[in-house]
């Protein structure tokens, strides 16, 4: 029997949300916010990554188990590469909501890899999805 061949690398784009001083709302590992602060920041990531998907899952859906990468890619300092894991949930959470991903369990999401790029021009979060065999 064939093997079959992991499918394309998706990529989706998402651009941080604004927090109320208007520069980017990044939730990090290191904050310690209080729970009424850090739940419409990650509602707002949320739907950024949803409405960023939309697009996207009307032409494909994953339905086999997938890899994810995500790249912060930052106008300010840059942050431990895990040190995103509060964005990247609520964004991973936002293309469960799209209909990109089924599920965002072990048995759909496979691995997750952080990233961080180098200064950028703006605040944006970059999903590559690639199915697994």
């Amino acid at each position: 029997m064939p093997q079959r061949t992991p499918g394309p690398i998706v990529a989706v784009e998402v651009p941080a949300p604004l927090g109320r001083d208007g520069k980017a709302a990044w939730l990090t590992q290191n904050q310690r916010l209080h729970h009424r602060v850090k739940a419409p920041i990650t509602k707002a990531w949320r739907q950024a990554a949803a409405d960023a998907a939309e697009p996207i899952a009307a032409l494909h859906v994953f339905a086999r188990p997938v890899h994810i990468t995500l790249t912060a890619h930052r106008t300010g300092r840059a942050l431990d590469a895990d040190g995103i894991a509060p964005s990247a949930k609520a964004a991973i959470d936002g293309l469960v909501d799209a209909g990109l991903l089924p599920d965002d369990s072990p048995k759909f999401v496979h691995a997750v890899t952080y990233r961080t790029a180098p200064k950028a021009s703006a605040n944006v979060l970059v999903i590559e999805i690639k199915e697994t065999r």
